[in-house]
């Protein structure tokens, strides 16, 4: 079995309200266990500030074009919308 020792890449879709939380947890694992490359919210400014804090992570404000522009750099995504915007795809 391969050890695995590079971060997990992690995307953020939805930076208000709970994101913040979740945001704060990964720091708190560390650079060397995950790293967030990329943060997305329909409120641009919204997502820029909740990024200012994270070196290297691209802002978006459609999710489509997250995959599109850094889908081969993911391992995972948290959705972190309201729930009635979950199936707004």
């Amino acid at each position: 079995m391969a050890i695995v020792t590079d971060p997990v890449r992690v995307a953020i879709i939805g930076t208000g309200g709970i994101a913040g939380h979740h945001l704060n947890e990964l720091a708190a694992l560390g650079a060397d266990k995950v790293r967030v490359v990329a943060l997305c919210d329909i409120a641009e400014d919204r997502a820029y500030a909740a990024a200012a804090d994270i070196e290297g992570a691209r802002v978006f404000t459609d999710y489509r074009q997250m995959f599109d522009d850094a889908g081969d750099e993911l391992d995972a995504v948290y959705i972190c919308v309201p729930p009635f915007a979950h199936d707004g795809a």
